[in-house]
This record gives C-alpha cells, sequence and structure tokens, in this order.
C-alpha cells in the first residue's frame, strides 16, 4: 500500500524463492549479494536497476526464480537480464497497491556454491517530483538486512540539479564524475528509513484563510484571531487584509493576533491573502527568555507531564530523539480518524489506546514527555503539503489541518520542528534530524495547549464551508517593507520636559526585524531605543524626552531619529522654549511686585483706616 506523505517515496522490497528441491525447507538456502541503482534520467523519470547475486548454499539448491516485492512504486518497461539472456517477467500488483515483479529462470545453476548473477531494470515516474521551487528524490529504505551479505543502494543525480539542500540520512559515500553526483547507501545505513534527497533553498505557499467572528452579546466587544506568523523556519507576507484589523501584535509564543470590534450581534467576516517562504535551515531569531523556556516544560491540558503513566516512561529517555523514536514506534496511525471535529485524546490517554492515534496524538505524547525530561517544547498547527489522499488536509470541504511538535535545542539555539507522524506513516524516512519544505505554520501552541484558534476554527452555522485554501507559488513580485515612520515634538507648558513622539507603521508585507531607533542632537548620537519585530499593519510609538535644563539651556537645537535607513530632522524650537521660559518667569515676577505692591499699598490704607475709626 502506498503510504507517502511526501514526494520522497518509500520503498519496502523483500524478496520470495522457488525452489524445486527438497532445499526449499531449509532455513535460507541462498547467499545473498546485491545493489540498486537508481539514475534520474530528466524530469520525470528515474531508470531503476538492482543487481543481484544468488549463491547456492548446497548442492542440490537452486532458484528457479524470484519475486521482488515494492511498494510505492509504478514500474514501466519492466525486464530481467543475466548477461544478454533476457528472463521472462510477470508484474503482479496486489489488493494493497503494491507490485510484485517475478523473474522466471529458464535454466537451472546448481551446485553447492555456484552463483546466479541477474538484473531486475524498470523505470518509475513517482521517484522524482518537482513542487513549486524545490525538487525531490528519493532512495528505498532497505528492510530486509538480515537476508543480504552486501547490499549498496546508489542514487545518480545530473549536476544541473544543482548542490543537494539536504540529504538525510548522509550518505556512505559521495562520487561526483563529469556530468554528475552519486550517493552511495550502504544496508545499515537505509534499515531504519529511507533516504530523501532535495534541490532547492525553499519552497513558496500561497494562502487565503477567512475568518467568520461573530459577537453574541448586544454589547460592543472584541475579538482575537491568529494569522499565520513567521517562526524559524517561514517568513509571510501579508498581501491583503480586510478589513483592517485595530490593533496587531505578537503574543508569548510569537503567533501574529490581530484584534477586531464588534457591535453588538455583529457579524465579520475577515479575510487574509498571502504567501509564506518555507526554509530548511532554521533562520535566526531572537532567544526566549529562561521564564519562557521554564514555561515550555510545564503540564497543560492534554500535555500530562506529572502523570504517573508518563513519570514511568521518561526516567528511560536521554534526549529528544529517543523521545521521537519512542513514539513513531508506539503509536500507530488510524487514519478513518482523520476528519473534523475528531476528539483529541491527549498524552495519557494516546498511551491507553496506541493502536489508534493521528497526529495530535503523536504530537501531544512527544511534547508531554519532552517537557517531562525537562525539554521545552510546544505545538505547531498548519498545513502539511502531502500526496497521500488518505491525509491530504485541504481535499476536504472542512478543514484539516495537520499537528507537529517542535524542542527547543540548546545546542543549536532554535526551535527544531520534527514530524513523528510522518516519521511513522512513511515507514521510516527521518523527520527527526530533517524536516522538509513541506509545512507551514499558522499557530503555536506553547503557553496554551489549545489557544489561539488555528485557521480553520472560526466558522458560523450548521454548515461550514471550507475556509482555507493553499497552493504552490512564488514569491510576491512586491515584497519589500517600507516603514512610514514620523516625529512629532510636544512641549506646550514652560519648563515642562519636551517629548519626540515617534510613531511607526508597517504598511507589509512582511514583518519588520527587530532593530534600533537611534535618536541624535544636533547631529551628535544621543540615544539608541531597541525595538522588536513591528507585524504587518501594527503602529507602534515610542515616546523620547529631550534633555531640557533651565532655559532650555540643555535642549539641542535639532534631533533626528535614524530607523530601516530612513532619517527624519526636526527642530527643537529651543528658541521659542526660551522665549516661554524667560516669559514667563517675567510675568511671575512682575505678578510677585505687583502683588508685593498691591499688599504694601492696601496694608497701608488699612492702617489708616484703623487709626480713623479709633479717633
Amino acid at each position: 500500500m502506498r503510504r507517502l506523505l511526501v514526494c520522497s517515496l518509500v520503498l519496502i522490497g523483500f524478496l520470495e524463492f522457488s525452489n524445486v528441491t527438497k532445499a526449499q525447507e531449509a532455513e535460507d538456502p541462498f547467499f545473498l549479494r546485491g545493489g540498486a541503482t537508481y539514475e534520474v534520467v530528466d524530469n520525470s523519470t528515474v531508470h531503476v536497476l538492482y543487481d543481484i547475486s544468488l549463491t547456492n548454499a548446497g548442492t542440490d539448491d537452486y532458484a528457479s526464480s524470484f519475486t521482488l516485492k515494492l511498494d510505492g512504486v509504478n514500474p514501466k518497461n519492466v525486464a530481467s537480464f543475466s548477461g544478454r539472456v533476457e528472463h521472462e517477467t510477470f508484474v503482479i500488483p496486489d489488493e494493497l497497491g503494491g507490485v510484485s515483479l517475478k523473474i522466471v529462470f529458464s535454466d537451472a545453476v546448481v551446485g553447492e556454491g555456484e552463483t546466479r548473477r541477474f538484473t531486475i531494470e524498470f523505470d518509475d515516474t513517482h521517484l522524482i517530483n518537482r513542487t513549486g521551487e524545490v525538487w525531490e528524490v528519493s532512495v528505498p529504505q532497505f528492510k530486509d538486512t538480515n537476508r543480504y551479505l552486501t547490499f549498496t543502494t546508489k542514487f545518480i543525480i545530473p549536476k544541473v540539479y544543482g548542490i543537494p539542500a539536504y540529504i538525510t540520512p548522509e550518505p556512505n559515500q559521495t562520487f561526483e564524475t563529469e556530468n554528475a553526483r552519486e550517493y552511495a547507501f550502504e544496508k545499515d545505513t537505509l534499515k531504519a528509513t529511507g533516504a530523501v534527497i532535495a534541490f532547492g533553498e525553499f519552497q513558496v505557499y500561497s494562502f487565503e484563510i477567512s475568518y467568520r467572528l461573530e459577537n453574541p452579546v448586544v454589547t460592543q466587544s472584541t475579538v482575537e484571531l491568529a494569522l499565520p506568523p513567521d517562526t524559524s523556519l517561514q517568513r509571510v507576507f501579508i498581501e491583503a487584509l480586510d478589513p483592517k484589523p485595530v490593533k496587531m501584535k505578537a503574543d508569548e509564543d510569537g503567533n501574529w493576533i490581530a484584534t477586531y470590534a464588534l457591535s453588538g450581534r455583529e457579524r465579520m467576516d475577515i479575510k487574509v491573502i498571502g504567501k509564506a517562504q518555507v526554509f530548511l535551515i532554521p533562520l535566526a531569531r531572537a532567544r526566549p527568555d529562561k521564564d519562557y523556556l521554564i514555561k515550555m516544560t510545564q503540564p497543560n491540558e492534554y500535555w500530562e507531564v506529572d502523570n504517573p503513566a508518563i513519570e514511568s516512561i521518561v526516567s528511560a529517555f536521554t534526549d529528544a530523539e529517543e523521545i521521537y523514536n519512542y513514539v513513531i514506534e508506539l503509536l500507530n496511525y488510524d487514519v478513518e480518524r482523520a476528519k473534523p471535529n475528531v476528539i483529541r485524546k491527549g498524552a495519557v490517554k494516546s498511551l491507553e489506546s496506541p493502536e489508534s492515534a493521528i497526529c495530535m496524538e503523536f504530537t501531544d505524547l512527544f511534547i508531554t514527555l519532552a517537557r517531562a525530561a525537562g525539554i521545552p517544547a510546544r505545538e505547531v498547527n498548519g498545513y502539511a503539503y502531502t500526496d497521500n489522499p488518505d491525509l491530504q488536509p485541504l481535499s476536504l470541504v472542512s478543514d484539516v489541518l495537520h499537528a507537529w511538535p517542535q524542542y527547543w535545542s540548546e545546542e543549536r539555539g532554535a526551535w527544531i520542528d520534527v514530524d513523528p507522524t510522518w516519521g511513522h506513516t512513511t515507514g521510516g524516512v527521518d523527520y527527526f534530524n530533517q524536516l522538509d519544505m513541506r509545512h507551514v505554520a499558522f499557530v503555536i501552541h506553547g503557553v496554551s495547549s489549545t489557544k489561539p484558534f488555528p485557521p480553520g476554527s472560526y466558522k458560523l452555522g450548521p454548515n461550514p464551508q471550507k475556509d482555507v485554501f493553499i497552493s504552490i507559488s512564488k514569491l510576491p513580485e512586491s515584497r519589500e517593507t517600507v516603514p512610514e515612520v514620523t516625529m512629532q515634538l510636544h512641549s506646550t507648558l514652560p519648563f515642562r520636559p519636551i517629548f519626540a513622539e515617534v510613531h511607526i507603521i508597517n504598511p507589509g508585507p512582511q514583518a519588520l526585524s527587530a532593530d534600533t531607533l537611534y535618536v541624535s542632537y544636533d547631529d551628535v548620537p544621543s540615544t539608541e531605543v531597541p525595538l522588536p519585530p513591528i507585524l504587518p499593519f501594527e503602529e507602534r510609538n515610542i515616546r523620547h524626552q529631550l534633555p531640557r535644563g533651565l532655559f532650555a539651556q540643555n535642549t539641542p537645537e535639532n534631533v533626528s531619529i535614524f530607523y530601516k535607513g530612513q532619517r527624519i530632522d526636526q527642530s527643537t524650537g529651543k528658541a521659542t522654549a526660551i522665549t516661554r521660559d524667560i516669559t514667563t518667569i517675567l510675568f511671575l515676577i512682575f505678578l510677585f511686585i505687583g502683588g508685593v505692591y498691591l499688599h504694601v499699598r492696601h496694608g497701608d490704607i488699612f492702617t489708616k483706616v484703623r487709626f480713623s475709626n479709633k479717633s
């Protein structure tokens, strides 16, 4: 049965022998040696060549036929040869979607130590695939290692495809010819996992998401929703957001939160259109603070870190990879549960029914065990591009998304995305040491295991429609973000500080990276104000106090700000401030003198009146 969740196909091949002698009952009547070569012929075809040697273990044993069972392939132009002698071949499909290649030998090779050497070759169009900006080819997982004394799998790829973005696992040997690069894997290397070779720097996806909001009360209220955010593996471009939110902010997990104000009983449809650029190597991001990482080891709903069942298991693990391997070996994917409104089990219940898990259980169990082991971990909800119809998340009328975990690597100083679900369903492709470029993050759950809600969750009515559309795309032509920066000075009262009010608007399409706002007085650098990233459509106000002094003696003539290559100069109105201060002082002096004068004059009159009354 084809179990392909990425375009890298996992081939599961094993051998069957037919004997016509009593040795057929022997444990292993042959010594096997072999190899397989996968040569990329063009952008759609891989030519596969198996080279097999059968050596008789006994005097009366010989093979009358040989059957190679394959999974996940569609072989064309099948042929088998021993030198120039062609053998009869049969292509036999099975009920589970696999195929068997049966080779019938017309002669007999008899005698202990005698060897039959033959080849099986065919063409296949499933082993190479271009998805947007990425070419991917595959090497099969080799499970039947114990039956072979030696087996080498080799991939030959023309140099026109460039340097691989990644190869997982690492090949045992690499060769280079004039026109091609060759990657060789020994049998033990592919025993636990298939190999994926990808070419391309990044992948781009376009998305169109609708959010259907409703205020159920009669008074005005605000509603928050999460837009696809930047992560360590993706950069997001928001090309359109209608209507615009009243506020944008990043929450503690790094989610992009848009706030909308709804009148009483109001319904509002929000549409966001954009692109996500997905990378293979984590981008440089600010390191989380210590308190946040501690939170990422705490229990939460569905992540029962302090449950005795979890505590009894986690003591056996020393790192995240051991936890990953435990999860993919314990749980079994249940295709029937991959549907809308499925009940989420959480980590502990997934241990009770490991035979019926979907991506939520694979993710929850990994996160819970990692946190219990003191490894910060959190969940990502999003979209995963897959060729498997059983798990095609956007093929449904309702929106079924994918979930996978992240763990914090102190060694790499980054959040590392892994996918135990696909590690299980692909039969061994390594999604721990290297995630592919097929995962698009929509929300991150760290502080909470359930919020914010991912796109596709904001539905109204008994018959919700499809709200998430995503496809392979190209980078937007307009992707430069130029911030709108203004500055105003405020000081209306004498002797009061002068404030520079800096207003920054990010008009999109992408977030402004963390940077520094520089302030200078009369072209002399004065102050540096660090600013965190500013999200698309977010507004940021910075209030900066200028030096003053008596009669504005310390106030500069001009103040300048520098941000993202922009410079804004403005006069402080120092002369006006000085005039205002002096005028105020003179006015106060006048009031004082006037007050003294009136006091003296009126006091003299009062004295005269008093004496006059006495006389």
